[in-house]
């Protein structure tokens, strides 16, 4: 992930720094190229906050570097990431 900084989401965040999660499946993103890919394993980063897209933005990264993000609209219910990803204990 670059090196900018975001402004969290207000809803926090049900993912642990550092944690590695594995996806189920593709979900939205933001920027769209970073989208999840199922199966792959990712580890949070830090979440931030779209006013113009009324979402929060969860962002992870990949062992190789690349960037992942999971976007969340405000009217959808947070507990349904686990729909989306599962945390994985010691994976790489």
């Amino acid at each position: 992930m670059s090196e900018q900084s975001y402004r969290p989401t207000w809803r926090g965040s049900p993912f642990q720094t550092g944690k590695r999660y594995r996806t189920l499946k593709s979900a939205p993103a933001l920027p769209a190229e970073t989208r999840l890919v199922p199966g792959e394993i990712i580890i949070y980063e830090q979440s931030s906050y779209s006013r113009y897209d009324s979402c929060s933005i969860y962002h992870f990264g990949t062992d190789s570097g690349e960037e992942r993000t999971w976007l969340l609209p405000d009217d959808a219910p947070l507990e349904s990431w686990h729909e989306v990803l599962v945390p994985v204990e010691d994976a790489k």
